[in-house]
């Protein structure tokens, strides 16, 4: 009798752990009605449907929930939320948000925060959204855990000292905080900046690990008075301070607004401690450089950039946006068949585990791996995807 009941019970627990299934709209009418009936080990479904969902509070998902689109394709799911201090909070330990976009959401600050280590975005996207709030923190604002295969696509900061428009990184180390397979494009960092300082229109990262990414296309607004700009104007594309490092990143296009001369940079780091592998930094400023190295001692190594860069960095190649990248239907920039970009990064700063490139192809095709984002694909006939 005695094992009877003890093989009862360990069976109890085992379903506890595995969780169950509470689906939207079936059994809850809400996503927020859902997580509040949720519990460990448990997923919230949310149906395939032609209009968006939406909600008049924080989102906060349970300790060991999953939210995440019924059927993996992020595009089925829509969801928004106006303004207050709504956003989805993944605070709470082993959280997961996955397979949905938020679309025309209107925060103050951000629309995704994710503030524990053993929680996971993915598969998101996040596009046409607004920030309100002067220290707005874009589409997703992280101080650890990881971010992966996720786009933050045409938002928009209004203030004047908007952080970034796509991700913001605050803190995190080089373990616990990543940001992977992301892309980063199209914002519009529209603030009219009173203390003249750029810091990361598309990516702000103070820590972590950023890899396989793509920042491209995005535009700073003006500054007060355009010719009284100090030298600290700096990351169109990001900026990377702390103990970041960049590896195998696509940085191109980054524009800005007015008609200042100089200090305009695609990439800058700003801390000794900040390493730039592998990665592509062309085409960024109206005149000004694609790298900034404020701090002496951070490191670009391995990197694709302008001729006149070269001396700037350790063992670079100098590249050209019209001679060795093409971009795809889906904005996403591969080296040509004839780049100096083919097999010219280092192998050994391929973070371990990372077999994959920005869209999903090997990360390492030829001898060596590629510098940027994409390998380049020597079989006829593919097309590039982004997932």
């Amino acid at each position: 009798m005695r094992k009877i009941m003890v093989v009862a019970m360990v069976a109890l627990c085992m379903r506890e752990v595995v969780g169950g299934t509470l689906n939207v709209p079936g059994d809850y009418e809400t996503i927020n009605d859902a997580a509040g009936a949720a519990n460990a080990g448990d997923e919230i479904v949310i149906a395939k449907s032609d209009e968006m969902y939406s909600w008049t509070a924080n989102l906060v998902i349970p300790q060991g929930v999953t939210v995440r689109g019924a059927t993996g394709d992020r595009n089925d799911v829509l969801i928004t939320f106006g303004g207050g201090t709504r956003f989805i909070d993944l605070c709470n330990d082993n959280t997961a948000l996955a397979d949905l976009t938020v679309t025309n959401a209107t925060p103050p600050q951000r629309v995704i925060y994710l503030r524990n280590s053993k929680s996971v975005v993915r598969n998101c996207r996040i596009v046409n959204c607004s920030f309100s709030d002067y220290n707005s923190r874009g589409g997703i604002e992280m101080t650890t855990g990881l971010v992966t295969n996720c786009i933050v696509d045409s938002c928009v900061a209004n203030l004047r000292r908007p952080h970034a428009t796509g991700i913001v990184v605050s803190g995190g180390t080089l373990v616990d905080t990543v940001i992977r397979g992301c892309s980063i494009k199209g914002g519009w960092n529209q603030g009219t900046y009173t203390d003249k300082n750029i810091r990361g229109a598309a990516l702000r990262v103070t820590g972590g690990t950023v890899i396989n990414c793509q920042v491209s296309d995005n535009t700073v607004g003006t500054f007060v008075d355009d010719n009284a700009c100090p030298e600290r104007q700096l990351g169109l594309g990001i900026y990377a301070s702390g103990s970041a490092t960049i590896v195998n990143t696509t940085v191109v296009g980054n524009t800005y607004a007015g008609d200042v001369s100089g200090h305009l940079y695609g990439l800058a780091a700003d801390s000794a401690n900040v390493k730039v592998r592998n990665c592509v930094i062309l085409d960024n400023g109206n005149v000004g450089g694609a790298i900034a190295n404020i701090a002496p001692a951070a490191v670009f190594d391995h990197c694709a950039v302008a001729a006149r860069e070269v001396l700037g960095c350790t063992d670079c190649v100098a590249a050209t946006l019209a001679d060795d990248l093409r971009c795809s239907a889906d904005g996403i920039y591969a080296p040509t068949r004839n780049s100096v970009l083919k097999d010219a990064g280092k192998d050994d700063y391929v973070p371990t585990g990372i077999t994959e490139d920005l869209v999903g192809a090997n990360r390492i095709i030829g001898r060596h791996v590629d510098i940027g984002a994409v390998e380049c694909q020597t079989r006829p006939g593919l097309v590039l995807v982004f997932r």
